[in-house]
C-alpha cells in the first residue's frame, strides 16, 4: 500500500478494528507530484516581476468612438507600421472557357423515342387485338358457322398487325 496518495488501513493493536492512517505524499514514486507541489508553491515569485512597469494608457481622441491615439514610442513598442494605402483595381468578372451547345437535336431525338414507344405500344394493343379476333373466327370456321374467307380475312390482319409490332420495335 505505501506509495499510494490515500489512507492504508492498519490493525490496532487496542482490538477495536482497523484504523485510518494517511501515507506520505513524498514517496519514491511520486516525484511528478512533488515537482507539480513545488511549482505551485514558487509561481507566485515568478508573477512580482520590478522591471515590468506598467505601460500608460494611450488616450482615446475625442469625439471618435474606438479610435486611439498612439505616439510613434508607442507604435514602435506595439510594432505597428503605419502606410499609406495603394489604389488597387478591382475586376469583378472571371475568364471562363466553353462552347455554348445547341440542345434542340438531343430534344428531336428524346421526342422521337417518346413517340416510337407510343407507336410500339399502339401496335401491340392492335396486334392482341387481331389475335382475339382470329382465335374468334377460327373457333366459329370450326364449328361450320363463318366461312373460310373471314378466317383468311383475320389471318392476314393478324399478319398485318404482327409485322406493324415488329417494325414499330
Amino acid at each position: 500500500m505505501a506509495g499510494r496518495l490515500g489512507y492504508s488501513r492498519t490493525p490496532v493493536l487496542s482490538g477495536l478494528g482497523p484504523r485510518l492512517r494517511p501515507i506520505s505524499l513524498m514517496t519514491p514514486d511520486r516525484p511528478a507530484f512533488a515537482l507539480l507541489l513545488l511549482s505551485l508553491a514558487l509561481q507566485p515569485c515568478a508573477w512580482s516581476d520590478e522591471d515590468d512597469a506598467p505601460l500608460a494608457a494611450p488616450s482615446a481622441v475625442p469625439g471618435r468612438a474606438g479610435e486611439l491615439k498612439l505616439s510613434a514610442e508607442q507604435r514602435q513598442t506595439a510594432g505597428l507600421v503605419i502606410d499609406r494605402l495603394s489604389a488597387v483595381s478591382l475586376i469583378p468578372e472571371t475568364p471562363t472557357y466553353g462552347k455554348v451547345l445547341d440542345i434542340q437535336p438531343l430534344l428531336d431525338l428524346r421526342a422521337q423515342m417518346h413517340a416510337a414507344r407510343a407507336e410500339e405500344a399502339v401496335a401491340g394493343a392492335a396486334m392482341q387485338l387481331a389475335d382475339k379476333n382470329r382465335q374468334r373466327v377460327k373457333s366459329l370456321f370450326d364449328a361450320n358457322i363463318l366461312p373460310s374467307r373471314e378466317l383468311a380475312q383475320a389471318e392476314a390482319q393478324w399478319q398485318t398487325r404482327t409485322c406493324r409490332r415488329l417494325s414499330a420495335r
